[in-house]
């Protein structure tokens, strides 16, 4: 948290995916997803995002929607912010 510049305080709140495209974030991801029928849900805001404690699966789920990145979502008391992680897929 240091390294990025965050305040005191900022809370690291997990991976999320993100289609920088529309720049929505992954929300949702029915569980029933057999051969890619089943559906996501993508918001608008970073507060809304399904959060991934881990890099590997956020990278995974990440691998299942074309054209998303991993980022990292740091609470600083007075906002969400992004932060865009180096991930070879």
């Amino acid at each position: 948290r240091k390294t990025l510049g965050f305040p005191e305080g900022t809370t690291f709140l997990g991976y999320a995916v993100c289609r920088g495209e529309s720049e929505e974030y992954l929300a949702e991801v029915d569980e029933a997803l057999e051969e890619e029928l089943g559906q996501k849900t993508w918001v608008r805001t970073p507060q809304l995002a399904q959060c991934y404690s881990t890099l590997s699966q956020a990278v995974q789920v990440s691998k299942e929607c074309s054209r998303s990145t991993v980022l990292g979502l740091f609470d600083t008391g007075q906002q969400i912010v992004t932060v865009t992680m180096s991930v070879n897929r």
